[in-house]
């Protein structure tokens, strides 16, 4: 039993003293213990390209030069001044390298965030570092500091950037991307973000701003503002438009009435399938001007109540709505041509491009492409104009002002890109039209080509007055743009129509008087109550807008369009509109208040019974029946010649599709217009598509469309 303890006691003795032997001997050599582990290569990689952007930690360059000038991040933010000169001396060299500029760069930003942390700065900003203090505290030192640091984190990630350019050396050499390239190009982005946004607060605090609107520079841009930070003086420049869009507009705004101003990468967008971005220089922002247009069913009530009613007389230029929601790209420029000047500049020129007008920016004699996000801005619009809700309660509601239609453009007025049209369908609203807006944007060739104008109507209106108004609508929009017809805006246009808005869409295209038609089938010898049908509609021709009925009846082609494609659009009606649930809906339907206006009292059945009533007071669902008044007066429409023409319509034959027996012999149907309906001769292509009367939403349509678009620009190409 004693040798057993004995021996127990030895041996701790020997693990004891193996123990601080081999920690003398570590501390003596100055060795350290090294190890190697596998890690997942994802985790790696996505560490490795880290940096205080994307993680709030330094990045491992970052790291790895403060601690070979024997500092940390504390003691470095402690002394900022002493930590930068640590860093310099280190290097052992008096010319900056690429990576050193780097280094500096994100040290400028981190320190600029930490400013944001000390106890006596932190009443000046928010959580997220952006500043909150009044426009009398920007000379507050917090602020002043702050804002420094962001610049000198431009100044340096802009010298590592363009460094080849700034030193003369052979920059032209193509080369791959780096870590350190992304790393230092977030720097860049977010310092310039961070600035820009603190001088549009400081902006809006301050209304007393002088707009030197004259002081035009080589890029045709007119300076904005001044702002003096520190030692700092930065110049703003915006695009030389002293309106937004054209000076006709008086909706359109000045860069001054910006309300709010957003960068995009803060903006998460959801419901697309895509995302249409440009990638390039420079930092993307939605900018949204104060007084832009808002429809909303909210908005839409309290104008009802407010009794705004004009109908007849309403000037069609009060409903084109320029479009509130722009897209700018923020570019930064310290002035000087070579590394030494950049470093020591403290002058900033700062321009704000529009990238669907700007594609590239001219750095140090290089053009560079600008980026931008341009879903953003159509996303934007769809949330605060809330079409879809809107055109329901179009349908059902009766007293509404708006019953008449509204033109919404997408983009800033552009008189070198042509012009696409959109006309939804029943109980619909331009918010249908979102997947092919959206490829538009992402299609390069297209979007810098085309312009996109969305037509939203109440779909409650006869089809006769809806095709009046919007025609009046839409030609008063390209008196606003090309009153001289000399823009390539105002010429080769395309309009897209689903459904009833095809159907409406072949009016505006034709050149026909309805007024024969209209006869013939008021004299028709199979009316049995003929008689009494033409004494109704003499009551209605001597009482009912009595100086403007012809023009709902005489067709005249928008000059300005000359391709047409129609989607699932029931030229000759179709049987669905006379299925039991489709005419219990039809009776809710209501027809705006300013089109009832009749002193017909109990009469108001009889008369819309009569040919000219049909034609005149029925809603346009009931007109969409291939029984109704309305298609037999337009059944034989023709297209002007100089128009061409494509179909697309949908084949979504099924069990139930065949029995609500809207197939007749074999033809296909998109379970809503049989084919037979949508089919017009003379169409320079015909396409079915598998799916039903939705397809306009179709992936595969999208590509037949954006296929059509590119032959319409090959037929008429746009000259630079």
């Amino acid at each position: 039993m004693l040798g057993a303890r004995k021996t127990q006691t030895v041996l701790k003795q020997t693990i004891v003293f193996t123990a601080i032997t081999g920690a003398v001997v570590l501390s003596l050599s100055g060795c350290s213990t090294i190890s190697v582990k596998s890690q997942d290569p994802i985790e790696q990689l996505v560490k490795q390209r880290e940096n205080v952007i994307t993680s709030k930690n330094l990045s491992s360059n970052t790291y790895s030069s403060l601690h070979t000038a024997g500092l940390d991040e504390q003691s470095c933010f402690s002394d900022f001044n002493d930590c930068l000169t640590q860093i310099k001396d280190s290097q052992y060299s008096t010319a900056y390298t690429p990576r050193q500029l780097s280094i500096l760069a994100e040290l400028h930003y981190d320190h600029a965030l930490k400013i944001t942390k000390k106890k006596q700065c932190k009443t000046f900003f928010n959580k997220n570092g952006q500043i909150i203090a009044p426009a009398v505290n920007q000379t507050q030192a917090c602020i002043i500091d702050y804002q420094s640091n962001l610049l000198s984190a431009i100044r340096y990630s802009y010298a590592y950037l363009f460094f080849d350019q700034l030193t003369n050396q052979n920059y032209k050499k193509a080369k791959l991307a780096n870590d350190l390239d992304f790393q230092t190009q977030d720097i860049y982005n977010a310092a310039s973000n961070n600035i820009i946004e603190s001088l549009y607060k400081s902006a809006n605090e301050q209304p007393s701003i002088n707009h030197d609107n004259k002081k035009i520079n080589a890029n045709q841009q007119y300076r904005l503002m001044s702002r003096t930070i520190a030692n700092n003086q930065l110049n703003v420049f915006v695009p030389n438009d002293q309106k937004l869009t054209s000076s006709s507009f008086n909706k359109a705004g000045s860069y001054a009435d910006i309300e709010h101003l957003t960068p995009t990468a803060s903006l998460k967008l959801s419901g697309l399938n895509t995302i249409s971005k440009r990638a390039g220089f420079g930092t993307s922002y939605l900018a949204q001007l104060h007084g832009r247009q808002k429809t909303s069913v909210f908005n839409e009530l309290e104008s009802s109540n407010n009794n705004q009613t004009q109908y007849e007389t309403d000037d069609p230029h009060t409903r084109i709505y320029p479009t509130g929601n722009l897209l700018l790209t923020s570019v930064i420029l310290p002035k000087g041509k070579n590394l030494d000047t950049v470093l020591s500049t403290h002058s900033f020129n700062i321009h704000l491009y529009s990238p669907f007008k700007d594609k590239t920016v001219n750095i140090l004699g290089d053009e560079y492409p600008l980026a931008a996000n341009f879903t953003a801005s159509y996303a934007s619009w769809l949330v605060e104009n809330q079409l879809s809700q809107v055109g329901y309660l179009n349908m059902l509601y009766q007293k509404q002002h708006q019953s008449l239609p509204r033109l919404f453009m997408l983009e800033p007025y552009n008189p070198n890109k042509r012009i696409i049209i959109m006309m939804h369908g029943l109980a619909s609203s331009p918010t249908t039209w979102v997947g092919l807006t959206n490829d538009i944007l992402n299609d390069p060739k297209l979007q810098e080509s085309y312009q996109v104008w969305q037509v939203f109507y109440p779909t409650n209106m006869p089809m006769l007055e809806t095709r009046y108004q919007v025609q009046r609508l839409i030609l008063a929009a390209y008196k606003l743009i090309d009153a001289d017809n000399t823009t390539t805006a105002g010429k080769n246009s395309v309009i897209i129509g689903h459904s009833m808005g095809g159907v409406i869409s072949r009016m505006m295209l034709s050149d026909n008087d309805l007024t024969k038609n209209f006869n013939d089938l008021v004299n028709s010898p199979n009316d049995p109550e003929a008689i009494q049908n033409n004494e109704l509609n003499n009551f209605l021709l001597n009482t009912y807008h009595q100086p403007s009925l012809a023009g709902r009846f005489k067709l005249n082609a928008i000059p300005q369009i000359d391709t047409a494609i129609f989607i699932s659009s029931p030229h000759r009606g179709t049987k669905f509109a006379d299925l039991w649930f489709t005419k219990a809906l039809r009776k809710i339907i209501k027809l705006p208040a300013e089109i009832v206006r009749l002193d017909i009292g109990n009469e108001e059945q009889k008369i819309s019974n009569t040919s000219l009533g049909a034609l005149l007071l029925r809603n346009g669902a009931s007109q969409l029946s291939d029984k109704s008044a309305f298609m037999q007066l337009t059944n034989n429409v023709k297209i002007n010649s100089r128009v061409s023409y494509h179909s697309i319509m949908g084949n979504a034959k099924d069990e139930l599709v065949s029995r609500l027996e809207v197939f007749e012999d074999n033809q296909s149907s998109d379970g809503i217009v049989p084919y037979k309906s949508s089919h017009l001769e003379g169409a320079k292509s015909e396409t079915i598509i598998s799916g039903g009367h939705d397809i306009h939403t179709n992936p595969k349509t999208v590509v037949v469309l954006r296929k059509i678009l590119h032959t319409h620009l090959k037929a008429h190409p746009i000259k630079k």
